[in-house]
Formats: C-alpha cells, structure tokens, sequence
C-alpha cells in the first residue's frame, strides 16, 4: 500500500518537475528572433551578434540597453536563454 502511495505521488509531482523548465530556444524565438535574427548574428547595425552572450551582458541588456526594449525574464528564463546562445557560438 506505501508503494502504491508513493507511486501516485510521484505521478503527480513528475509533471510539475518536467514542465517549469523553460526552453531558451522558445524564448530567443519569442522575444529576440525579430531582430538578432534566426542564427543571433544580428544585422551589423543596431543589432548586434549575441552568440555565447555572457550572464553579465544580459544583465546589461535585458533590462533595456541603447535601442534594445526592456525584457522582465525570470531567473530561470535568463538562464535558459543564456544556455541557448552559448549552444549558438
């Protein structure tokens, strides 16, 4: 009976576990595709390549830096970004 108990719990915490996780790549796709572009090479201009973009450069910028707009992402969000542009460098 304590398996069986602990075997629904489980079941029904896994989902909470596996889904909170925010995707980097859905999130530059989202937010930041339109003007760093597919690849996050920017345009040479007012966009600049944010590949391998450190934590630091992102604390700068997403706040809302020179002509980039303001971005409230989680902590989670900005790291999983962050992940993502490294993958991109």
């Amino acid at each position: 009976m304590k398996r069986l108990a602990i075997l629904i719990l489980m079941m029904t915490l896994l989902p909470a576990w596996s889904g909170d996780a925010p995707s980097g790549k859905d999130l530059y796709l989202d937010n930041c595709v339109d003007c760093h572009g597919d690849d996050a090479e920017g345009d040479d201009q007012a966009s600049p390549d944010i590949r391998g973009a450190t934590r630091t450069q992102l604390d700068r910028a997403l706040p809302g830096f020179d002509q980039m707009p303001e971005f409230e992402f989680t902590e989670a969000e900005i790291v999983a970004v962050q992940g993502y542009l490294e993958a991109l460098e």
